[in-house]
C-alpha cells in the first residue's frame, strides 16, 4: 500500500450524538441512504453517470459535491486511509478505514437516512490537541488540515476508542392504528407540499419551510391561525429581545410592546424551522431550547418541512437525543429493518420514526 490519504467525515447530522454513535459502532456513515445500496450500480467505467441518474430519479437533480461525496466514499476511500470525524469545526476521533462499502437498513439516526457506512477503527481525539479545522461542508471529502506523516504520528499516539458495539435500529414498527392514521394524514400534506415547491423561487429559505411545510402540519394536528405564531418576538430571562421561528399554544398573549406574554400565555411548543434538508444540528436544538425556556414552552421541535424531532422542555440542559423523531416523506420498503409494515402497501412505502406516537402527544392541541 501507498501513503494512505486522509479524509474527513461529518458527525452525522452535525450533532454531537451522531458522532458518538460512529465511534460507539465502530463506523463511520452518511447519507442520503434513500437513493440506495451504491453495489447495485457497478463499477467503473459509468459509476458516476449511474449515481446520478439513480439520485436524480429519487431525490432530484444532485450538485456535484453531493455526488463527489458518495462516489469518494463508495469508490475512492480505501482501506488503510486516515479519516478526521468532526462535529462542526471539533475532531472528535482520528480513524483507519478497515472495511469496504456496505449498506445497512437500519442506519437511521434521528430521521437521517445514513445507511452508507464503512468499518473504521476510532482513536478519541484528546482536547489538548489542537487542529485547524473548517466547517465541514459535505458530508465526505479529501482534507488538507492533516497530511499523511502528521496522521501516522498521531495515530501512534492516540489512545484506542470504545470497543465497538451493534448498531440497534431505532425505528417504530407503527403498529398503533390510531398513530398510524394520523401519520399517513401529515405525510399527504408534507409530500404534496414536498411535490409541488418547485414553483417557488427560492425553496430553501427557512421562510419556506414554515409557511408551506410547518403551519399546514401544525393545522392539520388541530391547531389553529390563532395558535400559531410566526416569527415571534420574545423577551429572554436576560431581557435581551429574540425572535422564535413559531410558537404554539391554546392561548397567545403579547405584552404591550408586542412580545409573546409568558404569564397571559400557556405555550405548549417552540419550533425551531431550518431550510429544507439543513442539518437538524446541536445549535438549532439549542436555539429552541432557549425559547422554550424563555416562553415556558413544554416542548421544543426542529425540523426541516419533512423531519421533525421534539425535545421535552424539563428546565435543565438540552437532552443528548430527541424524545421522538419521525420523517414524513415515503422511503422504499426495502430501505427498511424486516418487520416494519407499509403504510401504503400499494406503492411499497412507508414512514420511519421512534416513539411517533409521543411526537404526535407532544405537538397537538
Amino acid at each position: 500500500m501507498g501513503v494512505p490519504n486522509v479524509w474527513q467525515v461529518a458527525a452525522a447530522d452535525e450533532r454531537t450524538r451522531g458522532g458518538q454513535l460512529q465511534l460507539k459502532t465502530g463506523r463511520m456513515f452518511i447519507g442520503p441512504g434513500e437513493i440506495g445500496d451504491l453495489r447495485s450500480l457497478g463499477k467503473e467505467p459509468g459509476f458516476w453517470e449511474r449515481l446520478s441518474e439513480q439520485y436524480r430519479a429519487i431525490l432530484g437533480t444532485p450538485t456535484k459535491n453531493q455526488l463527489s461525496a458518495l462516489h469518494s466514499f463508495c469508490r475512492t476511500a480505501e482501506i488503510g486511509d486516515y479519516v478526521i470525524l468532526l462535529v462542526g469545526t471539533k475532531p472528535l476521533a482520528l480513524g483507519k478505514i478497515e472495511g469496504e462499502y456496505d449498506y445497512d437498513t437500519g442506519l437511521w439516526v434521528d430521521g437521517w437516512d445514513l445507511q452508507h457506512f464503512r468499518k473504521v477503527e476510532w482513536k478519541t481525539w484528546p482536547e489538548e490537541e489542537s487542529l485547524s479545522c473548517r466547517r465541514q461542508g459535505y458530508i465526505f471529502s479529501t482534507t488538507s488540515m492533516l497530511v499523511p506523516e502528521k496522521a501516522d504520528t498521531l495515530w501512534a499516539k492516540f489512545r484506542a476508542g470504545p470497543v465497538p458495539q451493534p448498531f440497534l435500529p431505532e425505528i417504530d414498527h407503527l403498529q398503533d392504528e390510531n398513530v398510524r392514521g394520523k401519520l399517513v394524514g401529515l405525510s399527504n400534506i408534507v409530500t404534496q407540499a414536498y411535490r409541488e415547491q418547485r414553483d417557488f423561487i427560492d425553496a430553501s429559505l427557512e421562510a419556506h419551510v414554515i409557511a408551506v411545510f410547518v403551519v399546514p402540519f401544525l393545522k392539520k394536528l388541530g391547531w389553529k391561525n390563532s395558535n400559531i405564531w410566526v416569527e415571534s418576538p420574545v423577551r429572554s430571562t436576560s431581557g435581551a429581545s429574540k425572535r422564535a421561528d413559531i410558537i404554539v399554544g391554546s392561548t397567545l398573549a403579547a405584552t404591550s410592546d408586542g412580545k409573546c406574554d409568558r404569564k397571559g400565555s400557556e405555550v405548549k411548543i417552540v419550533v425551531e424551522a431550518k431550510r429544507l434538508g439543513a442539518p437538524l444540528n446541536d445549535e438549532a436544538a439549542k436555539q429552541a431550547y432557549a425559547y422554550a425556556k424563555d416562553v415556558g414552552a413544554e416542548t421544543l421541535a426542529v425540523t426541516d418541512g419533512l423531519r421533525w424531532s421534539v425535545f421535552e422542555n424539563e428546565g435543565g440542559e438540552l437532552p443528548d437525543e430527541p424524545t421522538a423523531w419521525v420523517y414524513l416523506r415515503p422511503v422504499k420498503q426495502e430501505m427498511l429493518p424486516s418487520g416494519v409494515t407499509p403504510l401504503f402497501p400499494e406503492e411499497g412505502t412507508s414512514l420511519v420514526g421512534r416513539d411517533a406516537g409521543t411526537l404526535l402527544s407532544f405537538l397537538s392541541p
